[in-house]
């Protein structure tokens, strides 16, 4: 049996793109949490870590850091994947069949964008990388920051999705392919960067929190996440499909975009929702992600256990430690009833474990969504 190779440095290899950073062995942890068989591991695994996911109840899988023909694992490299992972693809059929705001265009030289700016200077728009994933490249633009050269040297390469900058309320991301619809809050910073998301046991809470905070039907959302997911099916696609969107406010209106942006490979939705297995019945959990250089120090993974002691993982409540303790970034997963209740916790854990030069960053904050 062949092995599974994590290739989470999907985008950058899928469409040939030159990557500062690699992030394969950063997140190749999230395997363990999935029911694979047989790892080509590119990273050591502590004994200690291991024996803590052992003790979640996960089953380790073979490791096989020598296997030289292993399977690619997070995403299908092939032509199907670089139209339908596209955003100019999501755009296109955004545009054509009514799921796309006024003024979200593609944009292929600087003069464009240049025009645009000064037709409405005093506002900002939003500007995003057809071909990356989590945010990579995105900015906010105004006339005011406009960098040409900058902008010009990536128009050289491929054209960019500009968008006036909506005020969004709450991204939302739908997985389509397996025996259920899966559904993830994703938090993201102001410029459209992946920072957590949130996942609740029954999807219907989510729902039931969006109607009461908003006025927004759900069923408006369904329907559209359906339609769109529809039309994919029909540009062939097969398996699993991440369609990301947001609600919105404009003019005092709370509106939706339904189609954003697709993952057609796996994604960290669909791990988070992996992650619903710790929750209780009509719990709700936060996964964050914090750069380990910000944490305390740890020489070993029970060292992060014993930082965490009080706060850890216990009769379907606590916080637990999915990544080991010396990679570039640290992860976990907060389980609990309320939304106020995780929100509470996962500012202890970084007070807890934060060295104290940096704040908890504020697109994890869930303040102002508690009602």
């Amino acid at each position: 049996m062949s092995s599974d190779f994590v290739n989470i440095d999907f985008e950058p290899e899928l469409y040939k793109l030159e990557s500062k950073t690699s992030f394969n062995k950063e997140f190749e942890y999230i395997y363990f949490f999935f029911e694979g068989k047989k790892l080509k591991n590119i990273r050591d695994y502590p004994k200690d870590y291991l024996e803590f996911l052992k003790h979640l109840g996960l089953e380790i899988p073979e490791l096989s850091p020598r296997d030289l023909n292993p399977k690619d694992w997070w995403g299908e490299l092939s032509e199907k994947s670089r139209v339908l992972n596209s955003k100019i693809t999501a755009l296109e059929i955004a545009q054509e069949n009514g799921f796309c705001p006024t003024g979200v265009r593609e944009v292929k030289n600087i003069e464009d964008i240049e025009k645009i700016l000064k037709s409405n200077p005093d506002r900002d728009y939003f500007i995003r990388d057809p071909y990356l994933a989590a945010g990579n490249n995105s900015l906010i633009l105004s006339l005011k920051n406009f960098n040409k050269k900058k902008l010009s040297n990536r128009l050289n390469e491929r054209s960019l999705v500009m968008a006036p900058y909506f005020r969004r309320l709450m991204d939302l991301g739908f997985i389509f392919g397996q025996s259920e619809v899966e559904v993830l809050w994703n938090l993201n910073s102001k410029d459209g960067k992946f920072k957590g998301g949130i996942v609740y046991k029954d999807f219907n809470d989510l729902f039931n929190f969006i109607e009461k905070k908003w006025g927004f039907n759900r069923d408006v959302i369904w329907d559209a996440q359906h339609k769109i997911y529809d039309l994919y099916l029909k540009k062939g696609a097969e398996g699993l499909i991440q369609i990301d969107s947001f609600l919105y406010k404009e003019e005092n209106q709370i509106k939706y975009y339904p189609l954003v942006e697709v993952n057609y490979r796996k994604s960290f939705g669909l791990f988070i929702n992996r992650l619903r297995a710790f929750l209780s019945p009509g719990g709700v959990g936060i996964f964050l992600n914090f750069a380990t250089k910000d944490l305390s120090p740890c020489e070993n993974f029970a060292a992060r256990l014993e930082q965490l002691t009080t706060l850890l993982y216990q009769n379907e409540k606590g916080v637990i430690p999915l990544s080991p303790q010396d990679g570039l970034f640290s992860s976990f997963f907060v389980s609990g009833e309320t939304l106020a209740e995780i929100n509470v916790m996962a500012q202890k854990i970084w007070d807890k474990i934060s060295i104290g030069k940096r704040p908890f960053s504020p697109s994890l904050l869930l303040d102002q969504f508690i009602l």
